[in-house]
């Protein structure tokens, strides 16, 4: 892994900022999970892939597996079945779904 400083932190943060907020108002915490989520995936756990890449939504979006996780945590249970959720974690950790913005 090439080290970057804060170069690589501070692009990936402002990539998921700016796909994540949209025009209009919204819901805070959702921002802030999705925001949050993008730079675990793009920015910590794909630290040699492109640090303007965007998660893409084919399946499931950031903001479904966001709830996917909250839900479980706060209710007990989630419309989406584990082995769904998983192939979307596995394509997005796989570089497939992650396209420069």
């Amino acid at each position: 892994m090439k080290t970057t400083g804060w170069k690589r932190p501070v692009r990936v943060t402002e990539q998921g900022v700016n796909h994540f907020l949209p025009a209009a108002s919204c819901d805070f915490v959702t921002f802030i999970r999705c925001v949050t989520f993008h730079i675990w995936v793009v920015g910590v756990l794909n630290p040699d892939g492109p640090q303007d890449g965007i998660l893409q939504s084919t399946d499931l979006s950031v903001e479904q597996v966001m709830n996917v996780f909250f839900g479980f945590s706060e209710t007990g249970g989630t419309s989406i079945t584990p082995s769904h959720l998983h192939s979307t974690l596995k394509r997005w950790m796989d570089h497939a779904q992650i396209s420069v913005a």
